[in-house]
Order: structure tokens, then sequence, then C-alpha cells
């Protein structure tokens, strides 16, 4: 049977985008051609930040979490959004 992980383990484990600053997960966004306007990205940075923040009390756990997804799909939290998967007031006022 697997063990199941401590949750200090599963936030020392390296997330989809390392050690990247949100700067720099712009950039690898933006070099995709998926962003164009900084301002959007913070949008969403902001929303997943919010939406992050039920997972834990740190705003920079939830940062490095949205960090992750975003570094992944930069529109990961619009696309929550979209499906009706987000419901937290302050993330869905930053994606519109």
């Amino acid at each position: 049977m697997e063990k199941i992980k401590s949750f200090e383990s599963f936030l020392n484990e390296e997330g989809k985008s390392g050690d990247m600053t949100a700067d720099e997960v712009y950039k690898k966004a933006a070099s995709n051609k998926k962003w164009y306007y900084l301002e959007d990205f913070e949008k969403e940075l902001k929303s997943g930040i919010s939406v992050e923040m039920e997972h834990t009390e740190d705003p920079e756990v939830a940062k490095r979490i949205a960090l992750d997804h975003l570094s992944e799909d930069p529109e990961y939290y619009e696309k929550l959004a979209k499906a009706g998967l987000v419901d937290e007031p302050a993330a869905l006022k930053n994606l519109k």
C-alpha cells in the first residue's frame, strides 16, 4: 500500500514551475504566444492566488500553486471559471 505524503513533504516538492518567479512564468507564456499582455497575466495570477487560498492560509504557498498551474496553462483559471468551477468572488472579479 502506498504511503500518503505529508503536507510538508508535498510543499517541499518542486512544482511544474520549479523555482521560476512570476516574471519568468509570464515570459515563458509570452514566448509561447499564449499571453501578449502582462496585465492579463497579472489578473490570472491574482485569480489563481484567490482560488488556491482554499488549500492554505499562506499567500506565498497559494502563489506557488498558482504559478505551477499557469506555467502549464496560462489560461488555467479563466478556463476553470468558464467551466463553473471557480466560486471565489475575488477570483471571479479579477477574471472579468
